[in-house]
């Protein structure tokens, strides 16, 4: 074959562009933590910091979190604002577990509570061993408008009553909390305002999706939240909407026993929790004397506060040992510093 002289050159190799957390390694501190303020983002940091013992060092601590945390999340803001004292929080440890927060709501699924009827209190019923009081926990309620959040608000869960409600057959005991106005008829959001009552056509174009109320229950030691409710809009007539009624979620294997349900005044803001305590309806015996299969009814009981306070306890003594499985994001003793490469 005869020789054509032709060489084959290869082209050049291709390179990978340096990661941010590798360009801002090669950064004296100060001006480090300068341009992650301006140019880092939360969830990057996090995974530097989870890798690299001088990120962690430098960032840990860094003045970044409270905007970043108050940015993402304003229920934060509402929530410190309910302490009691005051305090300055861990807000890298409070946008870590907002942060968890949001990216496990999509997975918590709220069953709408059926009702077929109230039944009396059960004089008999003991109160469980409880350690914690209700001024340990604060309540928290988001009204959103499609995605939008139109206003959060937030208290001591120690404001909550009993009230005594009418009830078929029976009138029964229902735990209650009436928390700061989320706005002023001066502040109402525009397509709740000037509303002095509404026509059945109005009624009927309105769309009942559109709204939504979120609850939060945050426990005072270590502001870690938990999302109890989420329902839409399921009523609503004279600048007043209800909401549905939704079993609590359960970190454990047992049922919570406790439902939710949201009221709000819209045109003055005025918003209202109510927990409930209901009892899963089984169908009627088989014919071998089993209880029957549970049904996806409820029958209606007379709530304590008791009931509620057992609730937050259960559930956040659950929340909290999951807590403790998951990554730290704090680098062992085996992950170098990326700086020195030193253990």
């Amino acid at each position: 074959m005869e020789d054509t002289g032709t060489s084959v050159t290869a082209g050049p190799t291709p390179t990978v562009a340096p990661s941010f957390a590798d360009v801002t390694l090669l950064l004296p501190d100060v001006l480090l933590v300068l341009v992650v303020q301006d140019h880092g983002d939360p969830e990057s940091v996090l995974s530097m910091e989870a890798t690299c013992k001088r990120h962690f060092r430098l960032l840990h601590d860094a003045p970044i979190w409270a905007p970043w945390t108050l940015t993402r999340f304003p229920v934060a803001r509402s929530i410190l604002g309910a302490v009691v004292p005051p305090c300055v929080p861990d807000y890298r440890a409070l946008y870590r577990m907002h942060w968890q927060l949001e990216s496990r709501e999509s997975a918590i699924e709220f069953e709408t509570v059926d009702i077929l009827y109230s039944a009396p209190l059960n004089a008999t019923d003991s109160s469980p061993a409880l350690t914690t009081s209700l001024e340990d926990y604060i309540l928290t309620i988001q009204i959103l408008s499609f995605d939008d959040v139109l206003g959060s608000t937030s208290c001591s869960a120690s404001s909550l009553f009993i009230e005594t409600e009418a009830g078929a057959p029976l009138p029964r005991a229902v735990a209650k909390i009436r928390m700061p106005a989320l706005w002023s008829k001066q502040t109402t959001p525009p397509f709740l305002a000037g509303q002095e009552d509404w026509s059945p056509e109005q009624m009927a174009a309105w769309d009942m999706s559109r709204m939504a109320a979120r609850v939060l229950a945050t426990r005072v030691s270590g502001l870690q939240p938990l999302l109890l409710y989420r329902g839409t809009q399921c009523a609503g007539s004279c600048n007043e909407s209800y909401f549905n009624k939704t079993v609590l979620p359960s970190e454990t294997d047992t049922h919570s026993y406790l439902a939710a349900a949201v009221h709000l005044t819209d045109d003055e803001g005025e918003v209202e929790l109510a927990f409930l305590r209901i009892l899963p309806f089984r169908g009627s015996p088989t014919s071998d004397g089993e209880v029957g299969a549970p049904s996806g009814k409820y029958i209606l009981e007379s709530a304590s506060l008791s009931d509620v306070l057992f609730y937050f306890e259960r559930t956040f003594d659950s929340a909290q040992t999951d807590e403790s499985h998951l990554d730290s994001n704090t680098p062992d003793s085996n992950t170098p510093d990326s700086k020195t490469g030193v253990y």
